[in-house]
């Protein structure tokens, strides 16, 4: 086998390159789990993180409840003090 720019290729050249392409090859073979181990620690790591939000989301949503609740019943005593003073003011002295 011999062309362009190529020597001569012999049966010991030939080995010599399937036999580092294997070696290559087999140095490959543990990458894909150790991917797939690692996605699934993101993965969980992301539910985690979600389930989390989702808690602190629902506190926040039950607090901002109570602050309304709280900021109505302070409107109506405020309401409440108005109509007093718009009472007052229509007595005559």
């Amino acid at each position: 086998m011999s062309g362009p720019g190529w020597g001569a290729l012999d049966e010991r050249s030939v080995a010599r390159f399937v036999l580092h392409h294997l070696s290559t090859q087999l140095d490959l073979v543990p990458v894909p789990p150790l991917i797939m181990i690692g996605q699934n620690i993101q993965g969980r790591h992301a539910e985690l993180r979600a389930q989390s939000e989702y808690e602190t989301n629902i506190k926040a949503e039950q607090e901002i409840e109570v602050i309304l609740e709280h900021l109505e019943y302070q409107n109506s005593l405020l309401l409440l003090l108005i109509e007093k003073v718009d009472a007052g003011r229509a007595k005559p002295s």
